[in-house]
Formats: C-alpha cells, structure tokens, sequence
C-alpha cells in the first residue's frame, strides 16, 4: 500500500455535502460560560501542538471540575455533539471519563475520554444525539468519578460529511463523522485531496502506547500527518451502495478461529486477522481472482455479527512432490 502507483483519495457522501457544523472554542475563560480549576492554555505557555484556535483547557486534578459552554441555537432540534480533546496520561487505564451534562440534565453519566498516545494527538470524543432549544443552552462536562480529565480543544455541534476513503478508484472505509488530522489543524480533504500511505498502518492494538485504535500515516505537502480516526475500521453500515463489487455474506455456519500475521512486529488486538476454516461456496467466489494484482477491487464480507472484514486474495500453496503427485 505504499507504492507510488497506489493512488489515494478522499470523496465527500454526495448525500451528505450539506451537513454543516460549528466549533467553539475553549481557548480563554472569555470563550465559556463556566470552568473549574483547570487552566486554559496557549502556544506561549504549552510545547503542545495541533489545537484549532490559539489555545486549550486543561482540567485540573480535583474531582467536579468542570467545562460549561453556553451556545446559541437559532432552531429547537436534535444536534450531533463532540468534542475535540488530547490524552496522553496512561493513569485509570488511560480513559478520563466525564459527565455529560445539557440544559441542566445529565445526558450520559460515563461519557468517555479514551488515551490519544500525546497531549499533541486530538481526536473527538464520540458523537452523541442531544436535544437543543432555540435560543441559549448550556453543554457540560463534569469530571465527577477520578482526578484529572483531557484536554478540551472545542465543542462541535453537527457533523461533517461522511468521506468515503478510496485506494485506485476502489472504496476501503467510510469515515462516518468526516476526516481530520491527529496531530495538526487544520486540513481540510476534499474530493481533489489525493495522499498516498507513507508507511503500513499500524493495526489497532488494544495497547495505550501503540494507540489503540490503531494508525495511519499520510505524506502531504507538508510532511507526514497521521489521520484522526486512526486505521479506519471497515464499516459500510448505512453506506452500502459504495460498496465494492465482492461482498461475501456470511452465515452462522461460517467457522473463523483468529490468527497473527507476520506483517507485524508486535501481537495485533485480539480478531483483528481471522481464518475461514470451511471454505466458501458464497456464489461470489466466481468473482473473485486466485490473487490480486494492484488495481484490483478489494473483497470484503459482512458477518453474521453486522461485522465486516476485507482482505486481499492470496495463492493458496499446499503441499507437492513426486509421493502426491
């Protein structure tokens, strides 16, 4: 995946090209409504880098800290929220888990923090459904269980479009809630955005040193960039018409037993690689060549979890000699 001939892109959901979001910020106590005692930091106070405005906060150590935002809604409706933050301390197991607090109601009472791998690496936060009057309303977190939380870069209210990742004209994933980088801002990809892998992503690990939800690395203009959402999970759900042409469907009667693979130094998390121990009589097999060659369609299947998986055809090699033959 990293020749030169390996063309990447990144292509808006056509469906989606309309869906809006705004960000606010948290770079001074001007810009919220209510703080605890964290601190807001800047580029003059912190070696951290890749935050959107000119600076972040940074909760304190003393449970029921708080960052309180005060938003104005021109229509009552149902918003998409999140939030874009760093982690890197490995301490309760690398999750910093706050409250959610909106309008004064507790929307989620465990709404996770999970480990980035550096204060300078920033994700968002998962995308929660909240309801939202016009007008002002309130946005909480609350750190209510454990001392110390992340680093709030800003809120986002809405979602981006979703991107649907190609390699030589062939869709591999979907980034449901739109593209960033992890460890700059910002960048903005677009349907003319071509950055080719620099290096083989790094399969999720499960592990807060390796980043668990595993890596990407592409070469920009600019240097090397590392996408926000990680190795992308395979996950077509609700996008199913940019599926490639091979899907296998698979039943209950599929046996899989999870296996390693040499491509990596280190053990890959638990299911990541399996191995169909029985074969496929899928009418899709008809389809599909002994091996592939660059350029070709990827395969992918859908488990009976809701799961899918992709891999890439191989030659199968069996055993041979003059006693078989």
């Amino acid at each position: 995946i990293t020749s030169q001939y390996i063309d990447t892109t990144y292509e808006t959901v056509p469906e989606e090209a309309h869906l809006t979001y705004t960000i606010h910020e948290a770079d001074t106590p001007s810009d919220v409504s209510s703080q605890g005692s964290g601190t807001f930091q800047s580029s003059s106070t912190t070696s951290n880098y890749g935050f959107s405005g000119t600076g972040y906060y940074d909760f304190g150590s003393t449970i029921g800290d708080h960052l309180e935002f005060t938003v104005d809604m021109a229509e009552a409706g149902t918003y998409p929220i999140s939030f874009r933050y760093a982690l890197s301390s490995s301490s309760w197991n690398g999750h910093r888990p706050c409250q959610l607090w909106v309008n004064g109601n507790m929307i989620e009472a465990v709404y996770d923090f999970v480990h980035t791998d550096s204060w300078s690496y920033w994700l968002y936060s998962e995308l929660m459904d909240v309801a939202l009057v016009a007008g002002n309303n309130t946005i909480k977190l609350l750190m209510a269980d454990q001392t110390g939380g992340p680093n709030v870069d800003h809120l986002r209210i809405g979602k981006p479009p979703a991107v649907v990742i190609k390699m030589n004209g062939w869709p591999r994933a979907i980034a449901k809630n739109g593209l960033h980088l992890l460890n700059d801002w910002p960048y903005a990809f677009t349907n003319e955005t071509s950055a080719p892998f620099t290096i083989y992503p790094d399969a999720p690990q499960g592990d807060l040193y390796r980043y668990e939800f595993g890596r990407l690395r592409l070469g920009l203009p600019e240097g090397d960039k590392y996408l926000d959402i990680g190795n992308p999970p395979v996950d077509f759900t609700g996008y199913e018409k940019y599926l490639p042409p091979n899907v296998f469907t698979f039943t209950e009667s599929d046996f899989f037993e999870e296996t390693a693979s040499d491509l990596f130094s280190y053990p890959i998390k638990k299911g990541q690689e399996l191995l169909l121990t029985n074969g496929s009589t899928d009418p899709v097999c008809a389809n599909v060549p002994p091996f592939a060659e660059e350029g070709d369609a990827p395969i992918l299947g859908k488990l009976p979890s809701g799961e899918w998986i992709q891999w890439t055809p191989t030659i199968l090699l069996e055993d041979n000699g003059p006693s078989i033959n």
